[in-house]
């Protein structure tokens, strides 16, 4: 007999890597284009898996195959957005002359991009606060790229140094702000358990949700 366990093991998505063939990845693609697609035109209701397979022209089975559920397929649509992200940044040096100054770029960099689509940005936000155990790896993936991105900036171009002192704290100060806002107490650790899974995402999950509702501040010359 199956366990919840085994059940929440079942549930996730296929990734590209897992794909054999190249029909396969391009279905993948195209259903994750209809997903971004719908939330970009409607927000998070207008995203229902009919009518994603519709518009991406595969079978509804197909569709629940490759991801099994909506929020599934919006946090997958989510890890991709970060992972062009981390493309687009990894193509020239990062500006900035501290790795605090090279972080804050990074995050209102990416901040900005999902504002400019609030729909969008409405939609994946919330299936990746909704989202459960089932869908740890996809939130793993998501906290990977968003890790790349923080490493990327806090290290120089040549990845000579050691991060700064500074960037840590501010990356500790955005989580902190995040859950207070949410009116979450801060965990042990900075720690984020998912109960009833196969584990606990880390506190890449923080870092991802920091990206997300950052809001890019004000730049004010510096005293000389």
């Amino acid at each position: 007999m199956a366990t919840g366990a085994d059940t929440v093991a079942g549930m996730r998505s296929l990734t590209s890597e897992e794909l054999g063939s190249a029909a396969q990845q391009e279905r993948r693609r195209r259903i994750l284009d209809a997903t971004i697609a719908l939330a970009s035109a409607g927000g998070f209701d207008a995203v229902q898996m009919r009518t994603v397979a519709e518009h991406a022209d595969v079978a509804l089975g197909t569709l629940y195959r490759y991801f099994p559920s909506k929020i599934h397929l919006l946090v997958s649509a989510l890890g991709r957005e970060f992972e062009q992200a981390v493309e687009s940044l990894e193509r020239k040096p990062v500006p900035g002359d501290t790795a605090a100054d090279r972080v804050t770029y990074v995050l209102e960099r990416t901040t900005r991009a999902l504002q400019r689509d609030p729909n969008l940005t409405e939609a994946l936000t919330r299936a990746f606060m909704f989202a459960d155990a089932s869908v740890a790896d996809e939130i793993r993936v998501v906290a990977t790229h968003v890790s790349r991105m923080l490493m990327r900036a806090m290290h120089d171009p040549v990845g000579a140094h050691r991060p700064d002192r500074a960037v840590r704290g501010r990356c500790r100060d955005r989580q902190g702000d995040r859950r207070r806002v949410a009116g979450q107490p801060r965990p042990v650790g900075h720690r984020t358990r998912l109960r009833g899974g196969r584990g606990e995402v880390d506190g890449g999950r923080g870092a991802a949700a920091a990206a997300l509702t950052a809001r890019p501040r004000d730049r004010r010359p510096r005293r000389r």
